[in-house]
């Protein structure tokens, strides 16, 4: 803010306003797009209840079942959370890469793909945290290199979902309420953030297995429901346009 404050003065002159125009009625496509983006939200949701666990009892789980003694060095649990936050950039890349080599073969997915994609390889990530029950070493401690390999794992899902969903709501919506149908996605975060902390307080009563593998049920469900409504939201909405691109937004 300090920066931006100082550096105003190089700033273009802001452009005069005008009176705001009387927004016209949607048309009967566009109320099919909007109805269509609506029935992605619940969806969406599932996928922010599995992502959001990772900022909620992962913590705990880490700190209770984790062997993280490296050497001389006890890796403290919040490190993993930046490892979290380290593999997008790692990953980002070679997924750029891999669908620009799509593209040019007219073989890259559409939205809808990418999305259901993004869900299932979540849920399967999750599994390698429901594994850890049963991958221990001498101590009875689940290997650090589990969930770190979990981490990389889960953002390929995120790559795939997040930046789709924000790309589509973005180039989808109709443009005399673009920037409500994205507050309107942005529920889905909001809910599902609030759904896990519910299902946060499970941790208590279910093995570690069972509850990460509930976890990548869910995200798994919202996969299958999206295979299954994606042709007739395919027709209602249709796709973002390719010079739109990926909005990578968290």
């Amino acid at each position: 803010l300090v920066v931006y404050m100082c550096g105003r003065h190089m700033l273009p002159p802001e452009a005069k306003r005008e009176h705001r125009a009387v927004r016209s009625p949607l048309k009967p496509d566009e109320r099919r797009v909007v109805v269509g983006l609506l029935a992605i939200v619940p969806i969406a949701t599932f996928f922010w209840i599995a992502q959001a666990q990772i900022w909620n009892t992962y913590n705990i789980w880490v700190r209770d079942h984790v062997d993280l003694q490296v050497g001389h060095f006890l890796v403290p649990v919040p490190w993993l959370q930046a490892v979290d936050g380290l593999a997008p950039l790692v990953s980002l890349p070679p997924m750029l890469l891999f669908w620009r080599w799509q593209g040019r073969r007219n073989a890259e997915p559409d939205e809808y793909t990418r999305m259901i994609g993004g869900l299932f390889v979540f849920g399967a990530s999750l599994m390698i945290l429901a594994a850890g029950q049963w991958i221990t070493d001498a101590s009875g401690k689940t290997p650090l290199i589990l969930p770190i390999a979990f981490h990389f794992a889960s953002n390929i899902g995120w790559l795939y979902f997040s930046p789709s969903a924000n790309s589509l709501f973005a180039a989808a919506a109709p443009r005399s309420i673009r920037g409500t149908m994205i507050g309107v996605y942005l529920l889905s975060m909001f809910f599902g953030s609030v759904i896990s902390g519910r299902l946060g307080g499970l941790y208590e009563h279910l093995s570690p297995a069972l509850f990460w593998t509930l976890h990548a049920g869910l995200a798994c469900l919202g996969g299958l429901l999206l295979s299954l409504l994606s042709p007739q939201l395919r027709r209602a909405i249709g796709t973002a346009s390719v010079e739109a691109g990926p909005v990578l937004a968290v």
